[in-house]
């Protein structure tokens, strides 16, 4: 091969990796959401449709093909309360990642719990055999730590972010799985509560406390975190 070509070749690939290396450096905007599973049980006979979180802590972690780590992470000391929704960016949680090839993100959260309130919330909607429905409210209140490995859309751990395309990321918990403990047995003679007029199942540390101590010991399981470009 003619030298000055060689010389040529070598030059761009030593340009080319220069600039990959460089490219590392530029930020992706990554927004994240907070959401729950909106899907009915497998029995139909229960679906939640809202609620409320409440934050302390919230970290990231990743692991890059080429490039440093990313870590960071945000205390919130007076808490954040999010709503649960698949379309509300949380302007707390809009970060500036380094683009790149992440074969691995963790991401933890952790509940606020110093002011004794409810840090999660769920509502949803039981429906027994006879196709009456009744409100439900689930309150919990202890601190909860919650660690999850991300994926993107196709559910594939490796995720790609790159500086000229926004990601939305969201996160849900999933409180469907939580649930499916509770047999219709257990439903059925729930104590019901009014809540704003409404007879209500409501489920906490003090009302039903025999279907709340199965549901938290769940309460951390089943929660994903899904990387959408």
């Amino acid at each position: 091969m003619n030298k000055n070509i060689l010389i040529l070749i070598l030059g761009v690939l030593i340009s080319s990796i220069t600039s990959c290396k460089k490219d590392l450096k530029l930020p992706t905007d990554v927004g994240f959401t907070y959401d729950i599973n909106r899907n009915k049980s497998a029995d139909g006979n229960l679906i939640f449709t809202g609620g409320t979180i409440i934050l302390a802590a919230f970290d990231f972690e990743g692991e890059r093909e080429q490039g440093d780590d990313v870590y960071f992470s945000k205390s919130f000391p007076g808490g954040l309360s999010i709503p649960f929704s698949p379309e509300n960016i949380i302007p707390e949680l809009d970060f500036d990642i380094p683009q790149g090839v992440y074969n691995r993100i963790d991401i933890s959260f952790e509940t606020f719990d110093d002011l004794g309130d409810n840090n999660i919330v769920v509502n949803g909607i039981y429906t027994n055999s006879e196709n009456a429905e009744t409100p439900i409210i689930f309150e919990f209140k202890s601190s909860e730590y919650f660690s999850i490995t991300a994926e993107d859309y196709t559910r594939n751990s490796q995720i790609i972010l790159n500086e000229d395309r926004p990601v939305s990321t969201e996160i849900k918990l999933d409180p469907i799985h939580w649930f499916q403990i509770i047999s219709e047995t257990l439903f059925n003679n729930a104590v019901l509560v009014e809540v704003d007029g409404v007879m209500t199942i409501l489920i906490n540390e003090s009302v039903n406390d025999s279907m709340f101590d199965l549901i938290v010991d769940r309460i951390d399981e089943s929660t994903e975190a899904v990387f959408k470009y």
